[in-house]
């Protein structure tokens, strides 16, 4: 639940407490009121009768009780009375009195009704004859019932206002939050470029500031840091290929030196001594060995077909080096556009990336197809596919070659997207725009 919807029902509660002692001091006053009222009625009436009485026609009232009783009707502040005369015979009730325009609920008039009052009257000093006044609440509770329920639905109407204007209030307060909550986010992800503006809360200002001033430190961290590996990826690719030039040069010579010597040797003695002309032999066999593994590992630490021809035939040869070792699965190589754009260092981070792909794969996903496609229109576009075992990229992704993968995409300042699945096999989707500001000096 949000903070702005907890403070409306805080606000909420503390406001419908008071109108509910509000409404029961109300109901007591009006209960009060209406008891005195029909009290005031009733002895007003009652006065006014006894006066009546002693100022009568006796004969008119003998004749004609009904005349007698419009008479009292006629009192104004009957509206509060039932009057009716009683005789031993018969009783003339008080038929004329109204019902309620407005009838207020059960639950209210139990709280605010006064105990019925009942005067009695005489009718001369002989007569058998009463006149009974019956006090009656009823117009009165419709009164304050009125009144009480105006104070309520203005206090209903006041409530939702209020309420309105903090929620309202409290929402643009509290907007900067979700900015700030983005940020963190953000941050999560290992974005630091974003920025918080200003609030004018101070304590969202404050928190703003610090936000701001620790994305600025991370950001300034992360920026050292790529610099770092990529430096490091660039004196590591140096040393490969200043390695690579070493056994060229030195190996190199030194195994054709042997093989020279060893077919020299082999062809003076070979019907001289049989046993030395088979070990020169065997040495030359040995130095073709030798030679083809330093050859092997030339190639890996640094490909001279890249530096030579570029990148196309570099990964056309890796891939067919690659079918060449692995009889039970097949790489096919799919290559669109154009890309002598692309400097020494960023043709190696392509080259390694396919190359530790196939490496993974050849190690981990027991697939019988890979499917690699590079293409070049807007931007570049590199997909890795295999119909292997799959798994879990969630969990996955420290081993498995992941990170050498994922340093050389960042050098290259592109996205990588790794789609995988438990039995549903492997996809690589790698996006990067060429900038002449990428690579390593």
């Amino acid at each position: 639940m949000s903070l702005r919807i907890r403070l409306s029902i805080i606000v909420s509660l503390i406001f419908l407490t008071g109108m509910v002692l509000g409404v029961s001091f109300l109901i007591s006053n009006a209960k009060q009121r209406v008891a005195e009222e029909v009290e005031s009625t009733a002895t007003l009436t009652f006065q006014l009768l006894d006066s009546l009485l002693s100022n009568a026609n006796n004969s008119l009232i003998t004749q004609d009780k009904s005349v007698l009783l419009q008479s009292l009707l006629a009192i104004e502040d009957a509206r509060h009375m039932n009057i009716s005369i009683e005789s031993s015979d018969s009783t003339i009730p008080d038929d004329s009195f109204p019902g309620l325009d407005i009838e207020a609920p059960s639950w209210f008039v139990r709280l605010v009704q006064s105990e019925t009052l009942e005067f009695r009257k005489p009718i001369g000093d002989f007569s058998q004859e009463v006149i009974i006044i019956r006090t009656n609440p009823a117009d009165e509770i419709a009164e304050v019932w009125l009144e009480s329920r105006n104070f309520m639905i203005v206090l209903l109407m006041v409530l939702l206002v209020i309420n309105s204007i903090l929620y309202i209030t409290v929402g643009r307060w509290f907007q900067p939050v979700k900015m700030i909550v983005g940020g963190l986010e953000n941050v999560e992800q290992g974005d630091f470029s974003g920025h918080i503006s200003q609030t004018s809360l101070p304590e969202l200002k404050a928190i703003s500031d610090k936000l701001n001033q620790l994305t600025k430190v991370l950001r300034t961290s992360k920026n050292e840091n790529d610099r770092l590996r990529e430096r490091s990826i660039s004196i590591q690719e140096e040393e490969r290929r200043h390695l690579a030039q070493e056994l060229h040069d030195e190996m190199g010579q030194s195994i054709s030196a042997i093989k020279a010597i060893a077919f020299s040797i082999s062809e003076r003695t070979e019907n001289i001594d049989e046993m030395s002309s088979q070990g020169a032999k065997n040495i030359g066999s040995i130095s073709n060995h030798v030679r083809d593994h330093v050859r092997s590992m030339m190639l890996r630490l640094r490909p001279s077909i890249l530096d030579e021809l570029g990148l196309v035939p570099a990964l056309e040869h890796m891939v067919d080096e690659w079918n060449d070792h692995h009889k039970d699965v097949f790489c096919k190589l799919e290559i669109e556009g154009e890309f002598e754009e692309l400097d020494a260092n960023q043709r190696i981070n392509i080259y390694r990336i396919i190359q530790e792909a196939l490496t993974n794969v050849a190690k981990h996903a027991e697939a019988t197809e890979v499917e690699i496609q590079l293409s070049k229109n807007e931007e570049f576009h590199l997909s890795i596919k295999d119909n292997g075992r799959g798994f879990n990229p969630e969990t996955n992704q420290k081993g498995m070659g992941f990170i050498g993968i994922k340093e050389r995409v960042q050098a290259l300042g592109g996205n990588l997207d790794i789609v995988a699945a438990p039995e549903e096999g492997a996809r690589l989707e790698i996006e990067f725009f060429i900038s002449k500001e990428i690579g390593f000096e």
